[in-house]
């Protein structure tokens, strides 16, 4: 009985801790940016409207998930090309778990 006590509560243990990992898991994610007609001026901006990234499409943006405690990031991006409008797209991100 005491074993079987004992096993349950490592199996309860174990899910908590691979729960946390997953909600909390952190690190730049790889985004990839293009837009038709290639070479437009992308500009991108924090939720705190700071910019945080500049370059010319295509290429491969890392950007961080996380946002304080168990928030998630969120950007703006700024599309810019002499000849056509500026366009702007939004990414969010979540907590996953």
């Amino acid at each position: 009985m005491l074993r079987q006590i004992y096993v349950v509560a490592m199996f309860s243990a174990c899910t908590a801790i691979i729960g946390c990992v997953t909600i909390v898991h952190s690190g730049p994610r790889a985004i990839a940016v293009a837009s038709t007609p290639v070479g437009a001026k992308v500009s991108i901006y924090d939720r705190s409207n700071t910019l945080v990234q500049m370059n010319t499409t295509p290429f491969v943006a890392q950007l961080p998930t996380k946002y304080g405690y168990f928030k998630g990031q969120e950007y703006r991006l700024v599309f810019e090309l002499p000849g056509h409008s500026t366009a702007e797209a939004h990414l969010q991100s979540s907590v996953s778990g």
